[in-house]
């Protein structure tokens, strides 16, 4: 899918639930490119899931990774 390269492009860590996976909705709806981050892969790729139920032509990439840690 091309990416529209005016849009903006938020990178959003602790995405995975709460205010991070809603803001990775919020985000979605409005074009933006989207790349959150959190711990854990398995509620990080429902929160990309549930964004792109809402908007099918969203670019929501998802990566498990601990942002404590810089190795990762």
């Amino acid at each position: 899918m091309p990416v529209d390269s005016a849009a903006p492009v938020w990178v959003v860590t602790g995405a995975s639930s709460g205010i991070g996976a809603e803001l990775v909705v919020q985000l979605a709806r409005q074009k933006a490119v989207v790349i959150g981050c959190a711990r854990r892969q398995d509620r990080l790729d429902a929160v990309r899931e549930s964004a792109l139920r809402e908007t099918p032509d969203a670019v929501v990439e998802v990566y498990a990774v601990d942002v404590r840690h810089r190795a990762e």
